[in-house]
């Protein structure tokens, strides 16, 4: 039923720490990032993304609110939309939650990428 479904979707949020207006692109990214999901088997090659379009990538995975997902990609809010779509049609998702799915199976949005690198210089 409706009641059951929105039980256990108020059950996952819980256990991945989740607020209730957390979006399903963020919920699927801390399944999989929580390794209570296995990831899937990409079904074909990941493309080339620039670094802006994987760190906008980052931003839609971990961020719910529009702001924060422009501000976490360093983007104005009002080129969001048209980057956001612009990274849907060259990875061939049909919205968000599909991107961060494809992403996990092509490796994108792993703990490495998270941490940008660190030369001995930077220390």
């Amino acid at each position: 039923s409706a009641v059951t479904v929105r039980q256990y979707v108020r059950h996952i949020r819980e256990s991945l720490h989740c607020p209730p207006r957390c979006k399903r692109p963020v919920i699927v990214h801390r399944l999989f990032s929580a390794q209570q999901v296995a990831p899937p088997t990409a079904d074909r090659p990941a493309p080339e993304l620039s670094s802006e379009q994987l760190l906008l990538l980052r931003a839609v995975a971990e961020h719910s609110d529009t702001r924060d997902i422009a501000l976490a990609a360093k983007l104005a809010p009002a080129d969001l939309r048209a980057a956001l779509a612009q990274l849907l049609d060259d990875t061939g998702a049909q919205d968000t939650t599909q991107l961060v799915i494809l992403a996990h199976g092509w490796n994108l949005l792993t703990a490495e990428q998270a941490q940008p690198a660190r030369s001995g210089a930077s220390r």
